[in-house]
């Protein structure tokens, strides 16, 4: 089922602006885990470093820590699944519906990520955008076996995917926690995320250069298409009103209290290590 116009309901805002890789993966835990949320809420927030974030599941194995480390990059393992991400020009969004909130909460995955892509797809098309949510295409498979597990997301696209011109400008996971499902991902601002292959255990130059050369075919961001560039805080509000005029959300700006800030430093010592 995907909800419609008629589910009004008051949504939480947050926009925690830049933050460290364990930082920002521990609110996300937090509010889907801890907080007992009773409403949806829609977060905004960026990188500082940048950083690789690999999937719940994914090999550390997978990167060349030792370069990341010389680069200053971060490594972050997230709560949700999927592949490695470099999180760099973009805009990360996060989305925490929990099931207390029973307007909005539906019981399957692909609902869920169907709901969250047509309001994704609203902002982007406020911001001038013709962006469209489509049924993707299947991954590459011109590596060798044992790089199978390290083809970054932005390479491959899944169903209720939002692309532009068939490339793909959002990458997004999901994870269903007892209390609330989870879904974050990066809206590409720019073309930083292409250099995630030099950071990989490919088995071989040639694999590294040829996953670049589909990185760069299969995906886009929103400043490489727009004339103009488009700051955080434009983007930030076009997908918000996006959120507002697909379901007739309205929000209620919030930020962290001092009792939730030390929650999330607690979980912030987990994110520090559990890349390894």
């Amino acid at each position: 089922m995907v909800l419609s116009k008629d589910n009004n309901s008051n949504w939480l805002f947050l926009d925690t602006g830049p933050g460290g890789p364990a930082f920002n993966m521990a609110v996300d835990e937090y509010f889907a885990t801890t907080a007992q949320l009773k409403q949806p809420l829609l977060r905004f927030y960026q990188w500082q470093p940048f950083t690789i974030s690999l999937g719940y599941n994914q090999r550390s194995s997978d990167l060349d820590i030792e370069r990341c480390q010389k680069k200053g990059l971060g490594i972050v393992r997230r709560p949700t699944g999927g592949r490695a991400v470099l999180h760099a020009d973009e805009v990360t969004y996060a989305v925490i519906i929990p099931r207390a909130a029973t307007a909005y909460y539906q019981s399957k995955i692909l609902d869920t990520y169907n709901f969250i892509s047509r309001a994704l797809v609203n902002g982007l098309n406020i911001l001038g955008l013709d962006a469209r949510l489509e049924r993707g295409s299947a991954g590459n498979t011109a590596y060798a076996a044992q790089d199978q597990s390290a083809i970054p997301c932005f390479s491959a696209s899944a169903q209720y995917e939002v692309l532009i011109n068939a490339r793909k400008l959002i990458g997004s996971a999901q994870r269903r926690f007892e209390a609330a499902t989870l879904q974050h991902g990066s809206i590409l601002t720019g073309r930083y995320h292409l250099d995630l292959p030099e950071y990989l255990n490919l088995s071989e130059d040639k694999a590294r250069i040829t996953l670049k050369k589909i990185l760069d075919s299969r995906s886009t961001s929103i400043n490489e298409i727009l004339p103009e560039p488009a700051s955080y805080s434009r983007i930030v509000t076009a997908i918000k009103d996006g959120f507002s005029r697909e379901y007739g959300i309205q929000f209620e700006t919030r930020s962290l209290s001092n009792t939730e800030r030390n929650s999330i430093r607690l979980l912030q010592k987990k994110y520090e290590q559990n890349w390894r």
